[in-house]
């Protein structure tokens, strides 16, 4: 199930990506054109693997959490 999801993902991402790149290829340089196509596939496919609850994605996330958690505490106690 998890490879459908991500399978759908990376299409929807490449269609908008796609999309992204005629639309700002019209008025800017086509290298800014790609660079901007880039960011907004990168977010699309980021906020669908999230919000489709991709297993994988939600692990990463929650040790990334508590990394986060683990500095911020050790930083709180060497300013004590």
């Amino acid at each position: 199930m998890d490879f459908i999801k991500i399978s759908m993902a990376s299409i929807l991402m490449g269609l908008i990506a796609s999309w992204a790149y005629k639309f700002f290829g019209q008025g800017l340089r086509e290298n800014l054109a790609l660079i901007l196509a880039i960011g907004v596939g990168v977010l699309v496919y980021a906020v669908l693997i999230y919000l489709m609850k991709v297993p994988e994605v939600e692990r990463t996330l929650k040790t990334l959490e508590r990394k986060v958690q683990q500095r911020r505490t050790a930083t709180k106690e060497e300013r004590e």
